[in-house]
């Protein structure tokens, strides 16, 4: 509606204006005020709905990007290799689920100690996937290998002496007698140093003959004595500190000594190379 006014003759301004404003006021409230307040509650309609669709979509945004993170830093892809006896869920057990991945890669080396209390693992080596991988890790195990059967039969030893399980026939006829060795009396320390040297003999005999061992045995004099399969005489090596493992050096006298008693060596009960640079071959009669 459209409203045009003029000044009457003979009339004051200010009567003139206060009859203008009380039809100006009037002609509001009976024919403007509806229609604006209709206005005002459809663009009220219109922003509560706004507010409430925004509203949902902030919500529906900060759920996916906390769900989005709580993968991120607590759900994990664990790789491992180098497993044959030791089983993934035995591993899986001593890792700590409940710590976020950042606290995983922050303390590796305290995770490393904590999968080295099994026996059998040798060693761990634990990294991510890849750089950018923050929830996938590789973990790289290398067992301990059994080298000798105790003494008593009952166990089976790895090279530094650590018990690592249970024998049975296969192994029985597959590794030598580890002799001389109390597994279940000896010190920790003890052990592991009695079983390094049987080792240490085994492999470097393995190296330099073309003969199987049967078993080995550390004596009260500290020396180990050697019994060779299909092979009558046993060989004592000197393996003090003074000898310093000299064992190439015995190695290569208990070679000439096997070939010049070749026709012989069914007579020969021990051939000891504890005594420096000799060789004593005791004869069965002796």
């Amino acid at each position: 509606m459209a409203y045009t006014s003029f000044l009457p003759k003979n009339s004051s301004s200010s009567y003139y204006f206060e009859n203008l404003k009380i039809e100006a006021s009037s002609a509001i409230e009976d024919d403007m005020l509806p229609a604006l307040k209709g206005a005002v509650s459809t663009i009220g309609g219109k922003l509560s709905f706004f507010f409430k669709e925004t509203k949902n979509l902030i919500v529906r945004i900060f759920i996916s990007i906390k769900i989005y993170f709580h993968e991120l830093l607590y759900e994990r892809v664990v790789h491992f290799e180098g497993l044959a006896n030791v089983t993934e869920d035995s591993l899986l057990k001593l890792l700590p689920k409940e710590r976020s991945n950042i606290s995983w890669y922050l303390s590796k080396e305290e995770l490393k100690q904590s999968l080295l209390s099994i026996p059998t693992i040798k060693s761990i080596d634990i990294n991510l996937c890849s750089f950018l991988s923050i929830n996938c890790f590789n973990v790289r195990a290398e067992e301990r290998q059994p080298f000798f059967v105790s003494s008593d039969k009952r166990w089976l030893l790895a090279s530094d002496g650590t018990i690592l399980k249970k024998t049975d026939a296969n192994s029985l006829a597959t590794y030598p007698l580890a002799l001389g060795v109390d597994v279940m009396k000896e010190s920790p320390d003890l052990l592991k140093a009695k079983i390094s040297a049987l080792y240490r003999v085994y492999t470097d005999s393995m190296n330099h003959l073309a003969l199987d061992i049967r078993s080995l045995k550390f004596s009260k004099r500290g020396e180990v004595i050697v019994n060779f399969d299909n092979h009558p005489a046993a060989v004592r090596f000197e393996i003090s500190d003074e000898s310093n493992f000299n064992l190439s050096d015995q190695l290569t006298r208990l070679k000439y000594l096997l070939a010049s008693l070749s026709e012989s060596i069914n007579l020969v009960s021990e051939i000891d190379l504890s005594m420096g640079r000799v060789g004593v071959v005791k004869y069965l009669q002796d």
